[in-house]
């Protein structure tokens, strides 16, 4: 009868261990699948933007008239909305280096992806564990626009990458004599949901971009000859190495038509990119000032808006 039990009792673990093997490994093809599928959307998401956007070639900017140009003096400068920054590999795996093998683990609740603000106000697209130090963006303040426009305080925990740049294109324009009014708001990307998707973005960045409809939203402004928009489509880190991508468009107020659009890009090494971005992201920071700073003037010259 002792043999019996004993036997029994090894069938019973053997039959556990083997539920629990092959729950392990069911676990893991899941998380394979939905590892791939998210590569794959970030590779259609890249495409579709540099089909839409890349229509138009580097060096191919649409320059502003030289009959024009004497007659812009006065130019406002809006930012428009910039997507979060993407980071690879995943900071998650350096912020809590439990998950750093997730993509091959069985954890009891799987990482989700969230868009979050790292200690320094950037905003990042990635995973989010549990128990994680990070803060959880909250976009469901900015749906109280107007004509597709919102004001910046209404962000102004966050690190805002186009409002810097903003102000450094006034700046760069006031040493040029041109006399520029800075903008109380910011330009919303055409999105209709602010997740951590970020093919929704790109699509968003390139319909903003190629937009050739008449543009009503400024006709309202006084004294202002040229608006100036602002936005990032290219804007990431992966293994250390920054890429960033400026979008411009100079648009006649009165009449709502493009004048002038040029677009600039630009890459560069951020060392020990993954402790920089877990943190402040203080050099990071620093690195995108200079980046971007060059890309304005690039991106100025391009339009006639430089000499």
């Amino acid at each position: 009868m002792l043999s019996l039990n004993i036997a029994l009792g090894r069938i019973r673990s053997a039959a556990g261990t083997k539920t629990y093997l092959n729950s392990i490994h069911h676990n893991e093809m899941i998380n394979s699948i939905l590892s791939r599928i998210h590569m794959i959307k970030l590779l259609l998401g890249l495409s579709l933007l540099s089909i839409l956007v890349g229509c138009q070639g580097q060096g191919s900017a649409l320059k502003l008239a030289e009959s024009v140009r004497p007659k812009v003096q006065k130019i406002m400068v809006v930012a428009v909305e910039a997507p979060p920054l993407e980071v690879i590999p995943d900071l998650l795996e350096s912020r809590l280096p439990v998950y750093q093998s997730f993509h091959n683990m069985a954890l009891p609740i799987s990482p989700e992806r969230k868009i979050y603000r790292n200690s320094g106000g950037i905003l990042i697209t990635g995973h989010v564990g549990r128990d994680d130090i990070v803060d959880i963006a909250d976009f469901s303040e900015s749906s109280d626009t107007i004509r597709g426009l919102h004001s910046i305080d209404e962000q102004s925990r966050a690190w805002l990458p186009t409002l810097l740049l903003a102000t450094e294109t006034a700046m760069q324009l006031n040493a040029d004599s041109f006399q520029t009014v800075p903008a109380s708001y910011m330009r919303q990307l055409p999105l209709r949901e602010r997740d951590a998707d970020l093919v929704g973005w790109r699509s968003a960045i390139a319909r903003w971009y190629q937009g050739r409809e008449a543009d009503s939203q400024y006709a309202g402004l006084k004294d202002i000859d040229a608006v100036l928009e602002l936005g990032i489509a290219d804007y990431r880190v992966v293994h250390g190495h920054a890429t960033l991508q400026l979008l411009f468009k100079l648009i006649d107020p009165e009449s709502g038509r493009i004048i002038a659009k040029t677009r600039v890009k630009s890459r560069a090494f951020l060392a020990a990119a993954s402790h920089q971005l877990n943190h402040d992201g203080a050099k990071f920071k620093l690195l995108f000032s200079d980046m971007g700073g060059r890309l304005v003037a690039q991106g100025l010259q391009e339009m006639r808006l430089k000499i």
